[in-house]
Formats: structure tokens, C-alpha cells, sequence
């Protein structure tokens, strides 16, 4: 998750070891920052409240050991800034509503199916509006019994809450049937931020 983002934040703590700058984390977090919002997450990982455009990070306690989601990822992409585009050129678009963070900290406390209606995603009706195809995949998700449906960021992948693995399991079972997606994966969060794991590669003997 996070694309480039999950990608800069990764360069950002291997070069931080090749190099050897001893940086530590809060001051890559806010070299992160400089390079994409979602950077600073993707180091850190786990769960946390973002603010000021997800560069202030807040960590949240989680007592729940799992959460289960389905991903069902699409044959075309989204542009980012396509996106952003259609949002700001939605008149209509409701941009009212602001989310109390104190849902936010019940993630890491209570059952995904008391918590499922609390998801949202402001750009998905500017991604659904410019990539049709997420809405069948939206629709799909809703009809297998996923707890709830919504896409990523800014598209290109839908995201489906389960109540368990079992759960999961079945979901994906029934979304891999859906030509709609290229791929469908079942995973589980939260979990940690980049880590970099050495191989040493053995020279074959002459």
C-alpha cells in the first residue's frame, strides 16, 4: 500500500544504512514529509492519526492483534493528480463533513463490524467518476459480504473489510471469479514500516 509512497520511504531508510548517517527515525519521518505526505507513515507503520496533510503523526494504541481486508486490484491505474483534479472541479462534492478523531482511535480497540460504517474515502466519487470499473468492483465486494467497500488513496485498488480470516479467505475466494480485477489478495494490519533485510550472496567457487 501507499505505491510511491511506500517506495520513497524505503529508499529513504536503505540509503540512511548505506550511507551510514545514523539518522534516526523522527528525523527521516521529517525528511519523509518533504518528499510525499503518506512517506512519514511508511516508516513508521503501524497505526497512527495523521494531520497537517499526514505529516504530523500520532500513534494509536491497538489492542486488536488483527484486522482482515481483501484487496482487489484493477487492470488500469488512476493519476494522482487527475484525481485531485476532479475533486476541486466537483462543485457538488461535500466537503462538510470532518471525521472525529476519537473514531479513528476506536480502530485499535474494537471489532471491525462495530467500527465498518466509519470508513470513508473522499476522493472515491472522483475516482469511481473517472474509472468506472471501480464501482463494479465496489459492488462486488458489497454483494460477497464485505463488511465494507471503498478504494485506496486515489484508485486503482479496492479495499474490502473482513470479519476474520475465515472471513477473508472466502471474500477473496469469490472476488478472484471477477474479471474486474487482475489480482485479489487477503492480508492483515496493521503492520510495522520499512524494514531492510541484508542477504549475503555467496560467490560460486571457481
Amino acid at each position: 500500500m501507499g505505491g510511491g509512497s511506500a517506495d520513497a520511504a524505503a529508499a529513504l531508510v536503505a540509503c540512511n544504512i548505506l550511507w551510514k548517517t545514523g539518522l534516526d527515525t523522527n528525523t527521516l519521518v521529517k525528511i519523509g514529509g518533504s518528499l510525499g505526505s503518506d512517506v512519514p507513515f511508511q516508516v513508521n507503520g503501524m497505526m497512527a492519526l495523521g494531520t497537517e496533510r499526514g505529516l504530523c503523526l500520532s500513534p494509536i494504541e491497538c489492542t486488536t492483534k488483527s484486522w482482515y481486508w481483501v484487496l482487489g486490484i484493477l487492470h488500469h491505474g488512476l493519476l494522482t493528480r487527475d484525481v485531485y483534479g476532479m475533486l476541486d472541479s466537483d462543485a457538488a462534492a461535500d466537503k462538510s463533513e470532518v471525521c472525529d478523531p476519537s473514531d479513528l482511535i476506536r480502530w485499535g480497540h474494537e471489532k471491525p463490524q462495530n467500527l465498518s460504517h466509519l470508513l470513508r474515502n473522499d476522493l472515491q466519487n472522483a475516482a469511481v467518476s473517472l474509472l468506472p470499473e471501480l464501482k463494479i468492483g465496489l459492488d462486488a465486494g458489497s454483494r460477497a459480504d464485505a463488511l465494507a467497500s471503498l478504494i485506496t488513496g486515489s484508485g486503482s485498488t479496492c479495499i474490502f473489510l473482513a470479519r476474520d480470516h475465515e472471513h477473508a479467505q472466502a471474500l477473496a475466494g469469490v472476488l478472484a471469479e471477477e474479471k474486474t480485477f487482475r489480482k485479489v489478495l487477503a492480508v492483515t494490519g496493521p503492520v510495522g514500516g520499512v524494514e531492510v533485510i541484508c542477504i549475503s550472496v555467496r560467490q560460486p567457487s571457481t
